[in-house]
């Protein structure tokens, strides 16, 4: 009998149309320090308390780990490499698409 798909995962794939996998904070810090690499973005999908005790782990990186944080919703947290800049990305879209950046992806400053 197959195990139940975590409700987590199903939500992501159904936003995203992205298969994920469910995996713990510490497993995934593990292999990012061993391997000396690690994503470009993570996004942790959780209980907000949870999601708490997350944001005091990630507090306490070492160096080396360069990242942003964010909570993007109170069930979500967004783990982003310094390396990503959206403002850039919507910056180069409007330039590959010969438009304004306001028409690019429904940005528009506040």
């Amino acid at each position: 009998m197959k195990a139940p798909e975590d409700p987590w995962v199903t939500q992501e794939r159904d936003i995203s149309g992205v298969s994920s996998i469910a995996a713990g904070l510490h497993d995934l810090l593990a292999i990012w320090e061993q391997s000396g690499d690690g994503p470009h973005k993570v996004l942790g999908m959780g209980a907000p308390p949870r999601l708490g005790g997350w944001l005091k782990t990630l507090g306490a990186l070492p160096t080396g780990f360069e990242v942003n944080v964010s909570r993007s919703k109170s069930t979500y947290l967004e783990i982003v490499s310094r390396e990503v800049n959206k403002g850039w990305a919507v910056q180069r879209t409007a330039a590959l698409l010969g438009g304004p950046r306001r028409n690019c992806g429904g940005w528009r400053r506040r």
